[in-house]
């Protein structure tokens, strides 16, 4: 009888495992993380969803703004959040994997108000630009304090601002901004030359939920896993422009 219960603890143990679920916040951000007719797509959902099926495991996504979403990762009320830079003030409460799950090359748009082209950071000064509450688009830009922010509470907010030229400049994701402005069908802004960083897009794990070091370990595992099969940059490449 001892062994049979013994059995049913392991059997219970290796179930638990194998359909362990993580919640990880996320604000929409396309081509990245976005619902499409209800179905959760882009490119850190379908890197994310291989790495869940090679390792067993489900995620949970859940929307909320982004202040809110770095605050319930700060306190351990989600597993993870993605997707984000990774910067000394959020590796205080945030694990980050080697493997990052895209990149980000933070530019400028203009309206068709502004004339001519922004090239280094300098070039800001004195100029207003579009920033959404709360998001880093590298040290060159974050630490320049020449411009003046107009901040909205996320993308399509600063689009808009865009489209009816309540501001002239914003700044986002390279990848973003053409999603938005195709997806909004905004047709008079350009991309300008500058490009204030480029870096990787991590998912952060919370280091006070329960679950910070196994869920660590089946991400970093799994994504590199995912490069070394060469299946990360396949689902990467879909992404391109």
């Amino acid at each position: 009888m001892r062994r049979i219960i013994l059995i049913v603890l392991l059997l219970m143990s290796v179930y638990c495992l194998w359909s362990k679920n993580y919640k990880i916040v996320y604000e929409e951000y396309p081509p990245f993380e976005f619902k499409e007719n209800g179905v959760m797509k882009g490119l850190d959902i379908e890197i994310l969803s291989a790495v869940a099926k090679k390792g067993n495991f489900t995620i949970e996504f859940v929307e909320v703004p982004w202040a809110r979403a770095l605050v319930m990762a700060e306190k351990g009320d989600c597993d993870g959040i993605i997707s984000l830079f990774k910067t000394e003030e959020r590796s205080k409460f945030l694990s980050y994997p080697t493997e990052g799950l895209g990149f980000e090359a933070n530019v400028i748009f203009a309206s068709a108000n502004f004339k001519g082209d922004i090239k280094v950071v300098n070039e800001l000064k004195g100029l207003t630009i579009g920033t959404v509450t709360e998001y880093s688009y590298g040290k060159d830009f974050d630490e320049y304090k020449g411009y003046v922010k107009e901040e909205s509470k996320d993308q399509e907010t600063m689009f808009k601002k865009l489209a009816n030229n309540r501001v002239n400049l914003i700044i986002t994701n390279e990848l973003v901004g053409f999603y938005m402005l195709k997806s909004m069908n905004i047709t008079n802004a350009r991309k300008l030359s500058y490009v204030a960083d480029n870096q990787p897009l991590y998912i952060g794990i919370s280091k006070k939920s329960p679950n910070s070091a196994e869920l660590y370990t089946l991400i970093n595992n799994g994504l590199n896993d995912l490069k070394k099969s060469g299946e990360l940059e396949k689902i990467r490449k879909k992404y391109k422009k």
